[in-house]
């Protein structure tokens, strides 16, 4: 399968998602079809004859079908994910700059986001799936009551408000775990301190960490490649002096530098950038070909930013 026709099946699936959104009653069913015509696994083929990319879509099918299982919302929500996708396809289906190996050198070697943005997935879709699994039960249990208890009537609403009431407990216990959790991420007393402060990060131009980045991709080590790229974008920006770049520095302060000097479409693209490496560096997520392309993607559009 060539770019363009992985890019094309990509687009036809999030135009069905989107009328299955509009069609009523069979919302769910139309929807999950189409999620179902988007391959597990595909090789995408380079027309000009270079190797061949293989594609693990089994994380991205599951993010999508927890969406289509939230209702109407969820299946719009899942449409505009694959077109996201689909744009970053055919943004990197056009022809690289002439120093697009240049810029992709200095950028990503050191992100300090920390563990709280992969948690934060992890418990959103953990909560989605307790709620689906809760709402269920109480349609089973009012069911049950109904057959076996003809007489008891409940008030108008009064089911909902159980519902309610529940989702409200169980969102403060949920709350109380990830305040545990975060606080048992920070320093505890009796911990050794490190004796000195972690040398920095040697500053190599971005076609450096270019270089670097497609030695690893050549590898199959995704996630040494996409901590190259990261820094090639970072380091890109520095030479066009629209960040100053200190090792220290997380990448929420370059972005918070970039929308406060009037670049915000530069500070998104870093922002989406940071949020792919961050996940596979730090929070464990799969490093694979899918998160390498969208991260690529976003190194191009700053790469052509940082040039204008």
């Amino acid at each position: 399968m060539t770019p363009a026709q992985y890019s094309s099946t990509v687009g036809q699936v999030a135009s069905e998602l989107d009328r299955a959104s509009r069609a009523g009653a069979q919302s769910d069913l139309l929807a999950q079809a189409a999620v179902g015509k988007l391959p597990e696994h595909v090789v995408v083929r380079d027309p000009a004859g270079g190797p061949g990319v293989a594609v693990d879509n089994s994380q991205l099918l599951q993010a999508l079908r927890d969406d289509v299982a939230r209702g109407k919302r969820g299946i719009a929500s899942a449409a505009d994910v694959l077109r996201n996708l689909q744009a970053n396809l055919r943004q990197q289906g056009r022809p690289s700059p002439a120093d697009a190996r240049k810029v992709l050198a200095r950028v990503l070697h050191r992100v300090k986001p920390g563990r709280i943005a992969a948690w934060e997935m992890r418990v959103t879709r953990w909560i989605n799936r307790a709620l689906r699994y809760i709402e269920r039960l109480l349609n089973r249990a009012t069911r049950y009551i109904g057959d076996r208890v003809p007489s008891v009537r409940l008030p108008s609403g009064a089911g909902r408000f159980v519902l309610i009431v529940l989702l409200i407990v169980i969102g403060v216990l949920i709350l109380y775990l990830i305040a545990r959790i975060v606080t048992s991420m920070g320093p505890r007393a009796g911990r050794p301190r490190a004796e000195g402060p972690t040398p920095p990060t040697p500053t190599r131009p971005h076609t450096a960490w270019l270089t670097e980045a497609e030695a690893a991709l050549r590898a199959g080590d995704y996630r040494g490649a996409l901590r190259a790229l990261h820094m090639a974008a970072l380091m890109r920006l520095d030479e066009a002096g629209h960040i100053r770049y200190i090792d220290s520095r997380t990448d929420g302060r370059f972005v918070r530098a970039l929308r406060e000097s009037g670049r915000s479409e530069t500070a998104d693209a870093l922002a989406a950038l940071s949020l792919v490496f961050a996940a596979a560096w730090y929070g464990k997520a799969p490093a694979g070909p899918t998160e390498y392309l969208s991260a690529q993607a976003q190194w191009r559009q700053l790469e052509a930013l940082a040039a204008a």
